[in-house]
């Protein structure tokens, strides 16, 4: 139980970090105002820039997304794991190691997709 307990509060530092990196409340901003452009009469006038305006809200709206489920999951799993600590239930506490597990393989691959989200990164590299 301690082992997965720190797994969480780990989690619980590394998803907060997720989100401070991400800035989700300045995401969300930039959702609000990409959708009141959005609205606005002849936004489709210009068909390339409405499409990458929809690209990049899209792009907010997925970090946004998965700033709340990363914290949803960690929080519910350590729930999960004091309900089965307090009643003795070793198959609820091996459920919630298992879930603390895969929450940490999906902040994994978000904080690789952190780092590889510059402007350039999308571009093939050149191995010499």
């Amino acid at each position: 139980i301690a082992d997965t307990r720190s797994l969480l509060e780990d989690l619980r530092r590394r998803v907060d970090a997720l989100g401070g990196l991400f800035d989700l409340a300045r995401l969300e901003r930039e959702v609000e105002e990409l959708d009141t452009l959005a609205s606005e009469p002849g936004f489709w006038n210009d068909q390339e820039r409405a499409q990458g305006l929809l690209r990049k809200r899209a792009a907010a709206a997925e970090k946004i997304e998965l700033g709340r489920s990363l914290s949803a999951a960690v929080e519910e799993a350590a729930e999960y794991l004091e309900l089965g600590a307090a009643e003795g239930d070793e198959a609820a506490i091996a459920d919630a190691d298992a879930q603390a597990r895969r929450i940490a393989a999906r902040v994994r691959q978000a904080e690789l997709q952190r780092m590889l989200s510059g402007p350039v990164d999308h571009a093939n590299a050149i191995v010499s």
